[in-house]
C-alpha cells in the first residue's frame, strides 16, 4: 500500500520444519503476520512502483520521476 510518501509491506510468514530421525522427531512452527513501513523519498515516481516475488523474496523496484532522471544536453 502507498499513502502520501508512506509505502506499507505487509505479509504472512508460513514456515515448518519438520527432522525425522531414528530416535527423534523435531517439528517448529513459526506463523504470523508481517508488516514493514518504509517512508519514500521525494522525487519517487508512485506510479511505476512495482513489486515482484522471487525465489520467496520480494523485490520491490523503485523509479525517479522523469524530471529527475539524469538527461545528456548535446553541444552545438
Amino acid at each position: 500500500d502507498i499513502d502520501g510518501n508512506l509505502l506499507t509491506v505487509c505479509g504472512t510468514r508460513q514456515m515448518k520444519k519438520e527432522v525425522k530421525e531414528e530416535d527423534y522427531y523435531l517439528c517448529e512452527s513459526s506463523f504470523g503476520k508481517i508488516e514493514r513501513k518504509f517512508t519514500l523519498p521525494d522525487g519517487i515516481d508512485k506510479e511505476k512502483i512495482d513489486a515482484e516475488l522471487k525465489d520467496g523474496q520480494l523485490v520491490i523496484t523503485l523509479q525517479k520521476e522523469e524530471k529527475l532522471k539524469p538527461r545528456s544536453i548535446e553541444i552545438k
